[in-house]
């Protein structure tokens, strides 16, 4: 059985807010991203459904108006 050898621009380990945000933004910029995390998703994860005000609106820039639902922010 021959090996795969993948070739990546950046590797990035952790999966997390900081992380997915990177691997996102390198990606939309072209490079070749490979995101690895140790847990296995989905996942359940209790600060998932909470952000302030700063952070929604830094997402919000980072990600455009698409990628919230408005029927789900409140503040």
């Amino acid at each position: 059985m021959a090996k795969t050898i993948l070739e990546f621009d950046v590797v990035i380990c952790g999966s997390g807010p900081s992380g997915a945000t990177a691997a996102f933004l390198l990606a939309k910029h072209g490079l070749k991203v490979a995101l690895i995390d140790k847990e296995q998703f989905p996942r359940d994860k209790l600060c998932g459904g909470l952000l302030t005000e700063k952070s929604y609106k830094l997402i919000k820039s980072t990600f455009g108006n698409d990628f919230f639902e408005p029927d789900l922010i409140e503040f």
